[in-house]
């Protein structure tokens, strides 16, 4: 899902209103969201409670609508799109508002209104109204992103504690390696070496001793650690070396 709004509507949004970061893209997307959910919020109101309740419908819609997003997590496209949405909106009502404030003061002074009646030829009311929007877009813009700033510490906390988790684990999974039972060190005698008696016939000498090397067999100990991989192809050696002594000569050449 998050792929699919990032490729289809995100990025070519972004393209076509020259806003060529996922960010500004995901935003106009959300946009689109708040303006369907609060069409559906007034639209139900007005077939359902009359027309006095559009407004407040579209309203309850929309608050509804934001929280549910801010209870979904970070990694949610739709929590993205709807937020995105409005730090841009935030930002575009400090941008006018200052625009305003800085273009009346401007036009005030080419007309000559406040060389003839100084700061009162000001209108404050228009004024301190387009100051109160751009303090509270300003507002509004940094509690956005401090639920950014949040969820992206949250998650940092949660990646730091699976990484620690699993290091832990690793460590204990080699610890455990580490003190696991090495393979037994067979004696000199060919006949221990292969587990038989002295006397045993070469049938049972050649059996017993393909059942060792396939127990030794380097497939095996492919994921132990590096010594007991080791002691695996010393032992490998020492049955092959006791298998040529049980060939070359069937009684023993030392005592037992």
């Amino acid at each position: 899902m998050n792929l699919l709004i990032g490729w289809l509507v995100g990025e070519r949004v972004g393209r076509a209103f020259r806003a060529h970061d996922f960010a500004r893209g995901n935003a106009l997307w959300g946009l689109f969201l708040w303006w369907a959910v609060g069409w559906l919020g007034a639209t139900a109101a007005f077939y359902n409670l009359g027309k006095a309740w559009v407004l407040p419908g579209c309203i309850g819609a929309m608050g509804g609508a934001l929280l549910l997003c801010l209870r979904r997590p970070l990694a949610s496209g739709v929590k993205q799109a709807m937020l995105n949405a409005i730090g841009y909106s935030a930002r575009w009502v400090m941008a006018i508002s200052a625009g305003y404030v800085a273009l009346r003061i401007v036009c005030a002074a080419i007309y000559g209104e406040l060389q003839a009646h100084g700061l009162a030829g000001l209108p404050w009311q228009s004024l301190q109204f387009a100051s109160l929007l751009f303090v509270a877009g300003g507002s509004v813009a940094i509690a956005v992103t401090g639920i950014f700033a949040a969820d992206r510490l949250r998650l940092a906390r949660e990646g730091k504690a699976r990484l620690g988790w699993r290091e832990a684990e690793r460590q204990a999974s080699d610890r455990a390696q580490a003190a696991a039972t090495p393979p037994v060190v067979a004696e000199a005698c060919w006949w221990a070496v292969l587990e038989v008696a002295p006397d045993a016939s070469r049938a049972e000498v050649e059996a017993k001793g393909r059942a060792l090397l396939k127990q030794y067999h380097p497939d095996l100990w492919v994921s132990a650690p590096r010594h007991l991989k080791a002691q695996a192809e010393h032992q490998t050696i020492r049955i092959l070396q006791a298998l040529a002594a049980a060939r070359a000569a069937r009684k023993p050449d030392c005592p037992a």
